[in-house]
């Protein structure tokens, strides 16, 4: 399911959508012979900011449900 508002609710992103995004992101724009899995660097860093990316849905969602 799409994320976002839709009838039922607020759908957010996991961390794993969110990281999943930005490595094909990467791979897409930087090339497929990149290594974004998570035991490179380039991983870890693309971790760390799906991490906090999810924090800014789940703030989104405590906002929604106030």
């Amino acid at each position: 399911m799409p994320a976002g508002v839709s009838a039922t609710g607020l759908e957010i992103k996991t961390v794993e959508q969110i990281n999943e995004e930005i490595s094909n992101a990467q791979l897409t724009s930087l090339g497929s012979d990149l290594d974004t899995s998570p035991d490179q660097p380039l991983g870890q860093l693309n971790g760390i900011v799906a991490t906090k990316l999810a924090e800014l849905w789940e703030l989104a969602q405590t906002a929604y449900n106030a």
